[in-house]
């Protein structure tokens, strides 16, 4: 018998680390959406709502049989979370590194101009 995930549908979009790393370990075991939701008996549309915070990220137990599927337990799931979230902090970094480093050189090129 297959239990019913239960999720609240927003037009708000609230993307976690959570619903971030579901979707990449999704793709790095090389599963479909389409192939995830057929064995959980959901749509496509339910799983990518969660993948993109657009649905609750799931509960407990709908996250085990998430999780059962991409065969990852919570234990090794939450250990990922918390290295996601260290390594997402450094990529933040260098990503506004970078967008500052663009800014100085468009402000130095303003500068030069007569």
């Amino acid at each position: 018998m297959k239990r019913k995930l239960r999720y609240r549908r927003s037009s708000e979009v609230i993307t976690t680390k959570q619903s971030q790393l579901l979707r990449e370990i999704r793709l790095r075991v090389g599963l479909s959406i389409r192939e995830v939701g057929r064995r959980l008996g959901k749509s496509e549309s339910c799983l990518r709502h969660i993948e993109t915070g657009r649905m609750n990220f799931p509960q407990t137990e709908d996250l085990k049989l998430i999780l059962n599927i991409y065969e990852v337990s919570t234990h090794q799931f939450k250990i990922r979370l918390k290295s996601y979230e260290r390594n997402s902090g450094v990529s933040e970094c260098i990503e506004l590194l970078k967008k500052l480093e663009n800014t100085k050189k468009y402000l130095e090129l303003l500068l030069s101009r007569p």
